[in-house]
């Protein structure tokens, strides 16, 4: 609730700008902060609400359209994608990029062109369902090398990098993009950057198996995500917690945790996206009492988009075992599971 109060602020602040603004620039410009606002407390329509007003304030391009309305432009595209993003309009998107390719290649500063290759990272992750091809690490390296000529503006591309190294499975490197990342919203005051930071600082620990380091990192991580208002970033705190748990022997606190965090990412108003965190402790608990119909349950819901892709073999083996049980074959889909808890330990994900 503090969160959304202080985007309302923002928002309110915004819209008294604009009863002032001087000219087409200055209102698509509020229009864009109002976007940004209404993205980061989650009110998605609202968000594409405003980047259609900033283009109409805009008008549409001349023949041959200047820089100050390219630019403003490009703004409005660029606002536009990060609300795609977190919609997951892959096809929108993609269109989209499209759409500003032509500007970013022909006219697109360092700075444009910086935040074009996130957009590519960002559809790319979206579309590879968080298992990053070496083509969106690559668009984000590019990134992070552009912005290093202005510091200034790099704070979001090292995060940006980091989160993609994660995925990739390069946790040493993705670790101190992660730092910097964290570095840099500490001497910032950006709460939200700062939350992030430390989440994903906290899954890279647990991808590596580590259990202490995890346990130390999660009472910050849930003091941060409580200040910025990101309660995805809480449950995430909460599901490693619940890994903690089963692996120091404690089922009953590891079992509250992890449906806790289910519970919390389901009252999102998109989809969050790495349900496995919580699921995979819940699936190896009904394994080892023998509740197999429920560990079938907990691996189905690790399937469907927009979750996290697994990585192979445990998705191939999670996919397996849901259908032989729902083929009939309960002994089978038993087989399977144990393979698959095995194959998750070796992967990090246990």
């Amino acid at each position: 609730m503090v969160r959304l109060s202080r985007y309302d602020a923002a928002i309110d602040a915004y819209r008294k700008g604009l009863a002032v603004a001087g000219d087409a620039f200055q209102r698509a410009h509020m229009h864009v902060l109002c976007s940004e606002a209404e993205n980061g407390a989650h009110r998605y329509q609202e968000a594409l609400l405003q980047c259609d007003l900033a283009e109409r304030a805009l008008g549409p391009a001349s023949d041959a359209p200047e820089p100050p309305w390219l630019s403003s432009w490009f703004a409005v595209q660029d606002a536009r994608m990060s609300v795609l993003y977190w919609l997951n309009d892959t096809e929108t998107y993609g269109r989209l990029i499209e759409r500003v390719r032509p500007f970013v290649e022909a006219h697109g500063s360092a700075e444009q062109r910086k935040s074009f290759f996130l957009s590519m990272v960002g559809l790319s992750l979206r579309r590879d369902r968080y298992l990053p091809a070496d083509e969106t690490v690559a668009f984000a390296r590019a990134a992070y090398a552009i912005a290093q000529a202005d510091p200034a503006s790099s704070r979001w591309t090292a995060f940006n990098f980091g989160f993609t190294l994660l995925w990739h499975g390069e946790l040493d490197e993705a670790t101190v993009m992660l730092q910097e990342s964290l570095r840099q919203a500490e001497q910032c005051g950006d709460a939200a950057l700062r939350s992030r930071s430390l989440t994903y600082l906290m899954a890279a620990r647990r991808k590596r198996g580590d259990v202490d380091g995890v346990r130390t990192a999660i009472a910050s991580v849930i003091e941060r995500a409580r200040e910025a208002s990101l309660p995805e970033y809480e449950a995430m705190a909460l599901a490693s917690r619940a890994w903690v748990a089963w692996r120091s022997g404690d089922e009953e606190q590891a079992a509250t945790d992890a449906l806790t965090a289910l519970e919390m990412w389901q009252r999102l108003p998109v989809r969050y996206f790495f349900d496995w965190m919580a699921l995979w402790p819940l699936l190896a608990m009904a394994l080892a009492s023998q509740r197999i119909e429920q560990a079938v349950e907990y691996a189905r819901g690790m399937l469907p988009p927009p979750q996290q892709l697994l990585q192979e073999p445990a998705r191939t083996m999670t996919d397996k075992a849901v259908h032989a049980w729902d083929a009939g074959r309960p002994g089978e889909s038993e087989e399977l599971l144990r393979q698959a808890v095995r194959a998750a330990g070796d992967l990090g994900y246990l």
